[in-house]
């Protein structure tokens, strides 16, 4: 147990010392920083190998294959979704107007497959590599505060059941956004985290509070909402540079490769974004898929794929 521990800390340590120096240089995070740096390496180490950059946005679940709304991870938007569906994140900081570009997994296969066939197919050209952003803002872009409504709209029609009762979660209003990422984590750790751990404390200094079922239950309640609250406000440290700034990946290279291809090629590696119904592929495709696939609730239906295809 004291090694678990151990390497929890060292590993809280490590992170935070990658976000600190990834700041440093003018990133957000570690994950931007690491990819930025193994673009440099590539561009300086190339020599005579064939390399392009494929630079996508924000991965969602497949639009159309292997079967439509198919994901395998809990990581970008997935947490957000859970969190609005059962009503833990009722406010965010985030601008409703800002651009939030996400492009669907298969359409980022798609692209690989063609960019590796195109190196194959010329010579290595000398200068900075191609290049090719997978996104779909330039051509179809989806705001926060429509994504919110579509999201919102999806729980209103098939809501999360709540896991101790299996009632349904109901009642979803409009997420509350902050324009400072600061003043949000502040109000919440006063209005919330503060007053919880305070009732936590309290329990635990009442003599023989463990063998009292209602302060064992008092306790254990103001516990799981902290945790809550903890976990909203490390989503929003993580995710606020994105809600509150708007970022544009222009896709010229990526359009001009795919519309190349052969008809035969490109009805079977489609790449068409500005095409895709967002309120359609959200409510239909992505979020049921990801109850289905990440959740693990079996008898959520997915869209057939004649409807998501592209």
């Amino acid at each position: 147990e004291a090694e678990k521990l151990r390497a929890a800390w060292v590993h809280r340590r490590v992170a935070a010392w990658g976000v600190q120096r990834a700041r440093s240089n003018g990133w957000w995070d570690n994950y931007t920083y690491s990819k930025a740096l193994a673009e440099m390496i590539l561009a300086a180490e190339r020599r005579d190998a064939h390399v392009a950059i494929v630079r996508p946005s924000g991965i969602t679940g497949a639009i159309n294959e292997p079967e439509p709304g198919w994901t395998d991870a809990y990581l970008l938007t997935e947490p957000l979704i859970e969190g609005v569906g059962k009503k833990s994140i009722t406010e965010f900081p985030g601008s409703p107007d800002c651009v939030i570009d996400t492009v669907p997994v298969d359409l980022v296969v798609n692209v690989i497959l063609a960019v590796g066939c195109r190196l194959l197919q010329q010579p290595c050209a000398e200068g900075p590599p191609v290049v090719y952003q997978v996104a779909t803002g330039d051509t179809n872009p989806l705001t926060l505060g429509e994504i919110e409504r579509i999201w919102r709209g999806h729980f209103a029609e098939r809501p999360f059941r709540r896991q101790q009762t299996g009632h349904p979660i109901t009642g979803i209003r409009p997420v509350a956004f902050w324009d400072s990422a600061e003043d949000f984590a502040a109000s919440l750790r006063r209005r919330y985290v503060w007053p919880l751990r305070t009732v936590q404390r309290a329990v635990e200094l009442l003599p023989g509070w463990a063998s009292v079922p209602a302060l064992r239950q008092a306790r254990g309640a103001a516990v799981r909402q902290w945790r809550t609250v903890e976990k909203v406000l490390r989503l929003a440290k993580l995710y606020s540079s994105y809600t509150l700034n708007e970022w544009r990946f222009q896709t010229g290279n990526t359009r001009a490769l795919m519309e190349g291809l052969s008809p035969r090629d490109q009805k079977r590696f489609p790449f068409q974004p500005q095409r895709i119904d967002w309120p359609h592929f959200w409510a239909q495709v992505h979020i049921p898929g990801m109850r289905r696939h990440v959740l693990g609730e079996s008898d959520v239906a997915l869209a057939p794929p004649a409807r998501a295809r592209l």
